[in-house]
């Protein structure tokens, strides 16, 4: 179910409750889908540190690509982008959910760069970028599988162009 088509209704029939417990506790649809991404973007995500650069970006990719096509969350971010695009509250409601995720992109990063496996003076945000974009590309658009086989080459071929 999109954003589009989700209702308060909806939330309170699945819920088993009435319309108006939903109502009293998010005064719109808006602010349901907001409180529930907050909940979500709050959840820790594992920090691989194995030390070894590589391994680390693998089992990261890995895992972004599995929460997209094992979880619920593929659905949900799925059916949400395209209205996050014609609605700044909602993507700005999704800022700590992908917020989280980077910091953690970013410290295996700078791990990287501290160990001399990745160049100093990375772009960690283009490099986060260009090692999380092929996951949302194949989810999204070519609905190739993704794996630890896809989340490898990935980071290979990413590496051959940061490494030292």
């Amino acid at each position: 179910m999109g954003y589009e088509r989700l209702t308060m209704e909806s939330t309170a029939e699945r819920a088993g409750v009435a319309k108006t417990t939903v109502y009293r506790r998010w005064p719109s649809k808006l602010a349901l889908v907001i409180d529930a991404s907050a909940r979500v973007g709050e959840r820790e995500v594992p920090e691989p540190d194995t030390g070894d650069t590589r391994k680390d970006l693998v089992l990261l990719v890995t895992r972004i690509g599995d929460t997209y096509a094992k979880t619920p969350a593929g659905r949900v971010v799925a059916n949400l982008l395209g209205e996050m695009a014609d609605n700044p509250a909602l993507a700005a409601a999704f800022q700590p959910f992908w917020s989280g995720r980077q910091e953690v992109m970013r410290r295996v990063l700078a791990r990287g760069v501290g160990r001399g496996d990745l160049r100093a003076g990375l772009d960690v945000d283009t490099a986060i970028e260009l090692l999380t974009g092929p996951v949302y590309y194949r989810f999204l658009v070519t609905r190739k599988p993704l794996g630890r086989a896809f989340a490898g080459r990935v980071v290979d071929l990413a590496l051959s162009g940061l490494a030292v």
